[in-house]
């Protein structure tokens, strides 16, 4: 029966010994032991030096800790009794040393190394605004409206007023595509069932290609409230007072219309100023289907 080849150095095999001397005692004599001590495991005691490459820079006292590793099966300190396995206290010694080594060499690594640990928040307080430390909070400063909540102030763009205009400005509405379904939503609201509209053998009878939608359908895709314009102006409107247009061409369902509105006028009328806007619908082939005109009524200031 053979010692295993870790506990020499080099690899080298103790002497063998036979069963009877096992049992009687010690496996091996203080010589071997001595040999035990010698290997790269126990050399950490005899060269704590030797730990880590960069233990030239550890402290005085974590130095001392690596020296004074207990080595001994009968040291208190160790937990082993001189009565263990041999081979058990060889294993513990070496897993208690290894424990500590791996300890040692973590505390010796430099401050630029890759496996340092990124320096904690608290090390280096973060400054605020207001040159306070910070460490958990955002660095921007929270306004103390934001903990309120105002449902006046909830808009969806910035408000503005008649003088914040400009001619020229143009407010665009999402384009859609026209079905039947919108046909028959706006036959219910208008009442109108003429079969132009409906009837697709009638409207080819009479020279269209497909029933036509109706007109007031096409201008009521002008209306302001598809744009982005009242949401603006909404705070100093007062009425819409004006509607006119012109179709220009037939609309059919499958046809995708584009509409827009254009400031082309500003007129002020004392402490109120009326907005006259182009209205426009074009389709899918660039065609212009609808011109027409709105005016609004909107007050010079919020009160």
């Amino acid at each position: 029966m053979k010692l295993a080849r870790f506990g020499t150095p080099g690899g080298e095999e103790p002497a063998p010994i036979d069963a009877q001397a096992r049992s009687d005692g010690p496996a091996y004599s203080y010589g071997q032991k001595r040999n035990l001590q010698k290997c790269p495991i126990w050399s950490l005691r005899e060269r704590p030096g030797a730990i880590c490459k960069h233990s030239i820079s550890l402290p005085r006292a974590t130095k001392e800790i690596a020296m004074n590793l207990p080595t001994e099966t009968n040291d208190a300190r160790s937990g082993i009794s001189p009565e263990s396995d041999e081979e058990s206290s060889c294993l513990s010694r070496r897993n208690m040393i290894l424990g500590s080594a791996a300890v040692v060499a973590a505390m010796s690594l430099p401050k630029n190394g890759h496996a340092s640990t990124p320096p904690s928040t608290t090390d280096q307080p973060s400054k605020n605004n207001n040159g306070k430390d910070d460490n958990m909070n955002s660095t921007t400063a929270i306004p103390e409206t934001a903990h309120t909540f105002d449902p006046s102030n909830f808009t969806v763009v910035p408000a503005r007023t008649f003088d914040n205009l400009r001619v020229g400005e143009i407010f665009r509405a999402p384009s859609r595509t026209l079905t039947d379904a919108h046909a028959s939503a706006f036959q219910a609201v208008s009442a109108d069932n003429h079969p132009i509209h409906y009837d697709v053998e009638y409207a080819r009878r009479h020279g269209h290609t497909a029933p036509v939608v109706h007109g007031l359908q096409v201008l009521a895709f002008t209306a302001p409230g598809a744009t982005l314009f009242p949401q603006y102006i909404g705070d100093v409107f007062i009425a819409f007072t004006e509607a006119s247009c012109k179709f220009l061409k037939e609309v059919h369902a499958g046809d995708t219309l584009y509409s827009a509105l254009e400031i082309v006028a500003l007129t002020p009328q004392g402490d109120s100023g009326q907005v006259t806007t182009r209205a426009t619908v074009y389709n899918q082939h660039g065609e212009l289907v609808l011109s027409g005109e709105h005016k609004y009524l909107l007050r010079r200031r919020v009160y």
